[in-house]
C-alpha cells in the first residue's frame, strides 16, 4: 500500500513538468497505481485482524520472556555454576549503544565499496539499508551523549536520503525499462472502449519513454550527491570523529 502511496504521489507531481504528449499516458499510469493499492488494500486488511495481531503479541510476549529467562539463569549462576549476581558485568545503555553504534558504522562502511560501482544497485540499497539503521542507533542512544551524537544522524540522514532517491530512481527505471522492452500482446491491441491499439499504446509509450529519461536523469545526480557526501566523510574522517564522540565523558 506504500509503495502505491509513494508512486501516486510522485508521479502527481511529475504530472506539472511531463510534456503534453506524456500527460495521457501519466493518468493512464496513476489509474493503475490506484487500483492496484485498492488491491494491496484488500490484502492488508486481511492481514491485520485482530486474530492476526494477537498471535503477533504473543510471538513478542515469548521472545521477552525467553530473553528475560536467560538473564535470570545468568544472575543465579556464575561462569563456574556458583551463585552468582551481575554485578560488574552489567551493561549500561551508553555501552551497548556504543557497541551497537560502532558496529552499525563498520557495517556502512564495508558497503561504501559499492559507491564506486555505480551499476551495482542491490548493494547500493544494501548501503541505504546500513546508514538506516546507524541514523536510528545515533538517535536512539542520543540522551545518553547529552544529544551530541544528533549532529552525527543529521549527517547520516543526508546520505541515507540521497542512497533513497538513488533506489526510487532505480526502481523506476527498472519497470519503466521493462515495460518499453516488451512486445504488446494481441489480446493489449484494444482496451476496455475499443481504443485502436495506436491510441492506447502511443500516449503510454510517451509517458514511458519521458519517465525513463527524466527518472536516469535524476538517479545520476543522486549517486553523484551520495558519492561526494562519502568524500567529505573520508576526508573529514566521520569515523574518528564518530569514535571520539563516543569516547568522551
Amino acid at each position: 500500500v506504500r509503495d502505491e502511496d509513494v508512486a501516486l504521489i510522485e508521479l502527481e507531481k511529475l504530472k506539472t513538468e511531463a510534456p503534453p504528449e506524456a500527460l495521457a499516458g501519466l493518468e493512464r499510469l496513476m489509474d493503475e497505481r490506484a487500483a492496484r493499492r485498492e488491491g494491496a488494500r484488500a490484502s492488508l486488511s486481511e492481514a491485520i485482524t485482530e486474530e492476526a495481531l494477537e498471535e503477533f503479541r504473543q510471538l513478542f510476549r515469548e521472545a521477552v520472556e525467553e530473553a528475560t529467562r536467560k538473564r535470570r539463569r545468568r544472575k543465579k549462576r556464575g561462569d563456574d555454576g556458583s551463585e552468582d549476581s551481575d554485578e560488574g558485568r552489567t551493561t549500561s545503555f551508553r555501552a551497548a549503544g556504543r557497541v551497537i553504534i560502532l558496529k552499525s558504522w563498520d557495517e556502512l562502511a564495508e558497503l561504501s565499496r559499492s559507491l564506486y560501482r555505480p551499476r551495482k544497485t542491490r548493494r547500493l540499497h544494501e548501503m541505504r539499508i546500513a546508514a538506516k539503521r546507524l541514523r536510528y542507533a545515533l538517535e536512539l542512544f542520543a540522551p545518553c551523549w547529552d544529544g551530541a551524537t544528533k549532529a552525527f544522524a543529521e549527517e547520516v540522514a543526508e546520505l541515507q536520503g540521497a542512497l533513497g532517491e538513488l533506489h526510487d530512481c532505480d526502481e523506476w527505471i527498472e519497470e519503466w525499462g521493462a515495460r518499453l522492452a516488451e512486445k504488446v500482446n494481441a489480446e493489449e491491441k484494444h482496451d476496455e472502449t475499443g481504443e485502436a491499439e495506436d491510441e492506447v499504446r502511443a500516449p503510454a509509450r510517451a509517458a514511458g519513454v519521458w519517465l525513463l529519461g527524466h527518472f536516469a536523469e535524476a538517479r545520476a545526480r543522486h549517486y553523484r550527491q551520495a558519492l561526494v557526501l562519502w568524500h567529505e566523510w573520508e576526508r573529514g574522517d566521520f569515523a574518528a570523529r564518530l569514535a571520539a564522540c563516543l569516547e568522551a565523558d
